[in-house]
């Protein structure tokens, strides 16, 4: 027998799954000081995808284990431009936070299972 046969397809990918994940839960917030601004979430994947918030749009793809996530299109109160951001696929232990302009960009992530 060989090995593919024995172990089973289905087990090599449940197994893949635990080392590459399929995707990333981020979680992520714009705050002006104090000020929440804006707050939602995006799931990563292979598939390139887009969101259009009130105050911003967020394009995204998982490319290998860095989950790329371009921030553009701010709402002209904002005044930022393109924020190009790769963030290397992780569980968080808590919110981490990217600093722009006068503006916090917090975010968390969560792996796929």
């Amino acid at each position: 027998m060989d090995n593919q046969s024995s172990f089973g397809t289905g087990a090599i990918a449940r197994l893949l799954n635990l080392i590459v994940p399929s995707g990333m839960l981020v979680e992520f917030a714009l705050f002006d000081q104090d000020t929440l601004l804006e707050r939602s979430a995006i799931r990563v994947t292979s598939e390139a995808q887009c969101a259009h918030l009130d105050l911003l749009h967020v394009a995204h793809q998982l490319s290998g284990d860095v989950a790329k996530i371009v921030l553009s299109t701010f709402a002209p109160t904002i005044g930022l431009k393109t924020v190009n951001l790769d963030v290397p696929v992780h569980q968080s232990a808590d919110w981490e936070s990217i600093e722009l302009d006068r503006y916090t960009f917090a975010f968390r992530c969560f792996l796929d299972a």
